[in-house]
């Protein structure tokens, strides 16, 4: 009887875990497991290898070789150049190592080139996670809107299930005309059919935030409201100071300059 309670108790709460999504369990998600970010870090990753591949061209090269044979039968003796029927070993060993004292600083240029590239993926990177969170927000707050469009068209079939009622026992008695009563048994409808279009919008933002995420589709998943207060924002700064401030933080931007320095670095 333990193990029973305990496992239904287990399941209770891995349900309720699994149900509930916090705003930043779903960025943290999203960052971890989306897959255009991953490429993103890839690039990066390539990018970082080519810089230090540029470096070790800085370093001197070191070369050998072995070479060992046997020769059996009539043969020509490579030291008298007499033919010779028996068998003899031979062998060479050579060694060679070199490096560029001067190119005309291409070296050196293709280092600072690729390091730039490197820092600007870097910044493709941030770009990448800075637009992911913005459409996990948007993602979030679609479905936090949609749920609040669901519940208010259900309130308004109630609403519309009272009239309907209140006007059939009117209707039964006469005190209106019957157009009245089909027009709001029309209108409860319309407002059914809201419903289901409610539903089918909030499954269909649900989906789209569970594919940013790139985790398993859960119909039944439910969110963590916002409350407004959060929403209530003071901005005090004119246009030009908040276009200067994208100039100055956004990662694209950085990333741009930084491709152009590095093109130049490759002239």
């Amino acid at each position: 009887m333990k193990r029973i309670v305990f496992f239904f108790t287990l399941m209770a709460v891995t349900c309720a875990l699994r149900a509930q999504f916090l705003l930043k369990q779903c960025i943290d998600s999203a960052i971890a497991n989306n897959l255009e970010l991953k490429q993103a870090e890839l690039q990066m990753q390539s990018s970082r290898i080519d810089w230090q591949q540029a470096r070790a061209n800085m370093l001197p090269t070191l070369n050998g070789s072995i070479g060992h044979g046997v020769n059996q039968g009539r043969s020509i003796d490579p030291f008298t150049n007499d033919y010779i029927d028996q068998r003899y070993n031979f062998a060479s060993y050579g060694v060679s190592s070199g490096i560029t004292l001067f190119n005309g600083l291409g070296i050196q240029n293709t280092i600072k080139q690729n390091s730039l590239a490197y820092q600007a993926s870097k910044m493709d990177v941030q770009q990448m996670r800075d637009n992911l969170t913005l459409n996990i927000i948007l993602a979030y707050l679609q479905v936090l809107t949609n749920q609040d469009l669901l519940e208010q068209s259900r309130s308004q079939v109630e609403v519309s299930k009272q009239q309907v009622g209140r006007l059939q026992q009117m209707s039964e008695q006469g005190a209106i005309l019957p157009s009245l009563l089909t027009n709001l048994q029309g209108e409860q409808a319309s407002n059914e059919v809201a419903v289901i279009d409610n539903q089918n919008a909030l499954q269909t933002s649900k989906l789209a935030l569970f594919q940013l995420m790139n985790v398993m589709y859960d119909s039944g998943a439910n969110f963590e409201r916002i409350p407004v207060d959060a929403f209530n924002l003071q901005y005090d700064a004119g246009v030009s100071d908040i276009y200067q401030a994208a100039l100055d933080k956004l990662a694209l931007v950085k990333a741009a300059d930084l491709r152009k320095e590095s093109s130049i670095k490759g002239v």
